[in-house]
C-alpha cells in the first residue's frame, strides 16, 4: 500500500520541489512551512468545490420530520450529528418513514419549490430544495409532512467539505501540519505538483514562469487523469462497445 502523507509531508514535498527546503536541511523553515499550509488547504477546498470527490461523499445524515413544518435548519436540526466538516452540497435524498421504507425525494431549485401554489399542502414530501446561501443551510420540504405521520426522515447523502489542513492555534503553529488531509494517496503527487507551483509564485519564494507553468501544466494532467478514472464509481457491469462496422451485412 502506497504511502499515506500527512499535510506537512505534502508542503515539505512541494517546498523541496519549489526551492526553499534542501535535501541537506534538517527541517523546513517554520515560516515556509505555515504559509504552505494555508495554500495547500485553499486547493483542497477548491477541488472539493468543483465537482463530486467520490473520497469526500461519507456523509448520510437524517433528518426528522415534524408534521406541518416546511423549513429545516439544517445544522441545528442535525445537532451533535452534522458533518464535522459541514458539507458542501447534497446528492441524493430519500424519504424515510420509520419502517424501512425508503422513496427516492427530488433534490430541486429554489424558483421550483417556490413555484408551488400551496407551500402548507400536507402529505408525504416527495422534494426538497436546501438553501446554501447562509452560513446555516436551509432544507425547504414539499409537501410538509401530514399530521398523523409519525418516525419520518429526509436522508442526505451529501459531500463534505475537505477537511482543513490550515495552520491552527494563537500563532498559527498549533500541531503544524500534524493532520490527515484526507487525500487519498493517488493524489498526493497532483497535490504535491499544485502546491509546488503556487508557492513558487510568490508566496514562499519566486521561480521562473517557465517552472510554475510547467507545474501547473503537470498539475492539470494529473487532475484529468485522477477524475477520469479513479474518482470514478466503478462497478463489475461489463463496459458497453459499440459494433464494428466492417462493412459485412
Amino acid at each position: 500500500m502506497a504511502y499515506l502523507m500527512s499535510a506537512k509531508e505534502i508542503c515539505e514535498r512541494a517546498l523541496r520541489k519549489a526551492g526553499p527546503y534542501s535535501i541537506n536541511d534538517t527541517a523546513a523553515d517554520p515560516e515556509h512551512l505555515r504559509e504552505s499550509l494555508f495554500w495547500l488547504d485553499t486547493i483542497m477546498a477548491h477541488l472539493s468545490g468543483q465537482t463530486t470527490i467520490w473520497w469526500l461523499v461519507q456523509q448520510i445524515i437524517q433528518v426528522p420530520l415534524t408534521a406541518g413544518d416546511g423549513s429545516y435548519d439544517l445544522l441545528d436540526t442535525m445537532g451533535a450529528s452534522a458533518p464535522t466538516d459541514g458539507f458542501l452540497f447534497p446528492l441524493y435524498a430519500r424519504l424515510y418513514d420509520g419502517t424501512d421504507n425508503r422513496s427516492a425525494v427530488d433534490i430541486v431549485t429554489r424558483d421550483k419549490i417556490d413555484s408551488v401554489v400551496d407551500p402548507t399542502t400536507t402529505g408525504r414530501p416527495n422534494m426538497i430544495h436546501i438553501d446554501r446561501d447562509t452560513p446555516n443551510p436551509t432544507m425547504l420540504v414539499y409537501p410538509v409532512l401530514s399530521t398523523g405521520l409519525t418516525g419520518y426522515k429526509i436522508e442526505l447523502t451529501v459531500q463534505t467539505f475537505s477537511p482543513t489542513v490550515a495552520p491552527a492555534g494563537v500563532t498559527g503553529r498549533a500541531g503544524q501540519g500534524n493532520m490527515a488531509t484526507g487525500l487519498r494517496q493517488t493524489w498526493q503527487l497532483w497535490a504535491i505538483t499544485r502546491l509546488a507551483a503556487s508557492i513558487a509564485d510568490g508566496p514562499v519564494c519566486r521561480r521562473p514562469q517557465t517552472d510554475i507553468k510547467s507545474w501547473h501544466a503537470i498539475a492539470d494532467k494529473l487532475e484529468a487523469q485522477l477524475l477520469a478514472f479513479d474518482n470514478r464509481q466503478h462497478e463489475s457491469t461489463p463496459p458497453i462497445t459499440e459494433y464494428p462496422d466492417d462493412g459485412i451485412s
